[in-house]
């Protein structure tokens, strides 16, 4: 569902006639937004399921002890170092009692980090210049808005990091066809609506196409996505099936502001049985094996 669809959804599921002011397609998609956030979130980042999953990778730099994790970050999962073109090696992760202890470690690269609100502190810097850091993170999900029917990918290059498009899409926030260099993410148009390209920094070339910086893997776009403003869509990014969950959730609110308690109740239950199929859903699917499996283990020689 787009979000025109989840506004008429809503609105037929508390009886809210389709030209109410009271209750029009802004205060619903409002709602909807909260409920993503409060509601849907926790329960897709716990279940680590892969949905809203990003890995992003990045140099370091000489003496680099600071990493900041990206923005729209709703749940950290691991971080990972590697020395020039050599294998990635997971970073240790320790808490402030420790952190004497491993600053006294010698080394040219982190082995070990520690969390502070949005940011990674590497124990010790990266004293070589040579080494780059991957971070995989939950995101959280975009803000809704009504749709558009511009910015559709027509062509990826992947040597170049252009995209082709057959229009630009517009920013939402103000209304006028994106220009000059922003941040975008490229949605799904179907199935689980994930987002093939996550806060992007990009240079509009021309009116068909959108150059990526160096970095970014776009492997995972396809013709037929669509580009958008960073952390703005008109598709929940979830799968399908649970799409109506969201308009359901967001009518309780007018029914209960209506009087209409019965219906709220009902409603009620139908969404708290779906979260529970939703929860079931984006639960990480483990191969079953009799043989106890033995951890992989790591080198840092």
């Amino acid at each position: 569902m787009d979000t025109s669809e989840l506004v008429t959804t809503a609105q037929e599921e508390a009886s809210i006639a389709p030209q109410s002011t009271e209750w029009d397609s802004t205060k619903l998609l409002q709602l909807m937004n909260q409920m993503l956030v409060e509601g849907f979130e926790p329960i897709i980042g716990a279940g680590r399921g892969g949905l809203w999953t990003h890995t992003l990778t990045r140099t370091l730099g000489a003496n680099n002890s600071v990493v900041r994790l990206p923005p729209r970050t709703a749940g950290f999962i691991q971080a990972d170092i590697r020395l020039g073109t050599g294998k990635w090696c997971p970073l240790q992760e320790h808490t402030e009692a420790d952190q004497q202890d491993w600053e006294r470690l010698s080394a040219s690269y982190p082995v070990a980090f520690i969390r502070r609100g949005s940011t990674l502190h590497l124990t010790p810097a990266a004293i070589d210049g040579q080494c780059s850091m991957r971070v995989k993170i939950v995101v959280r999900p975009s803000t809704l808005y009504l749709p558009q029917t511009t910015g559709k990918v027509a062509s990826v290059d992947l040597n170049t990091n252009i995209i082709t498009l057959v229009n630009l899409p517009v920013d939402k926030a103000t209304s006028s066809t994106i220009s000059g260099t922003l941040n975008v993410d490229v949605v799904e148009p179907d199935d689980n609506f994930e987002l093939s390209l996550f806060h992007a920094q990009a240079t509009v070339l021309s009116s068909t196409t959108v150059q990526i910086a160096s970095g970014y893997n776009l492997a995972k776009i396809q013709a037929g996505d669509y580009m958008r403003v960073a952390n703005q869509s008109e598709w929940p990014n979830m799968p399908k099936p649970f799409h109506h969950l969201l308009a359901k959730a967001a009518a309780i609110t007018p029914c209960i502001q209506r009087d209409l308690y019965d219906r709220a109740n009902d409603l009620r239950q139908s969404v708290a049985a779906g979260i529970n199929r939703l929860i079931e859903h984006v639960k990480p699917v483990v191969r079953a094996n009799t043989q106890e499996r033995k951890p992989i283990q790591h080198s840092w020689e």
